[in-house]
């Protein structure tokens, strides 16, 4: 199946549903919830899907790692580089340039550890039956989730 053909799982789509700015917290947090409860049910039906997000940290991505963790997926993560002013232009509307400028500085490089392929800020996640899994590997060199602890 093509990437362009799998279910999202899009933060931003979600804000839009819910009527979630990025400078609400509150409301992020029910969006980040809505997003793993999707998550996880297309993981549960070992169906693949595209979990599109902004995953700037290593914290980040191993949180969803970790949470899909057992339902033995399969992970691509795919990271997608355009320039700062292409950000900026793009993104103007939706988030203030200072919270752009601070997602820059705290950008972790994704590392070839943290997914079984690693192309290029997505996390794509595609679900396979029989996949080894990944969050113990990413444990060990993050020092964070463990399964099974």
């Amino acid at each position: 199946m093509l990437h362009n053909q799998l279910p999202i799982v899009s933060l931003d789509d979600l804000r839009r549903e819910m009527g979630v700015a990025h400078s609400d917290s509150t409301g992020q947090g029910h969006v980040i919830q809505r997003a793993q409860e999707l998550a996880k049910r297309y993981a549960a039906a070992q169906q693949s899907f595209v979990w599109n997000a902004t995953n700037l940290t290593a914290d980040l991505r191993s949180k969803i790692i970790g949470l899909l963790s057992v339902y033995n997926p399969f992970f691509k993560i795919t990271y997608l580089e355009t320039s700062r002013e292409n950000v900026f232009t793009r993104r103007k509307e939706d988030i203030p340039r200072a919270a752009l400028e601070k997602m820059f500085r705290i950008l972790d490089m994704p590392l070839a550890v943290e997914g079984q392929v690693l192309v290029g800020a997505a996390l794509l996640v595609l679900v396979r039956r029989g996949a080894p899994a990944l969050a113990d590997a990413v444990a060990e060199r993050r020092g964070g989730y463990r399964r099974g602890s």
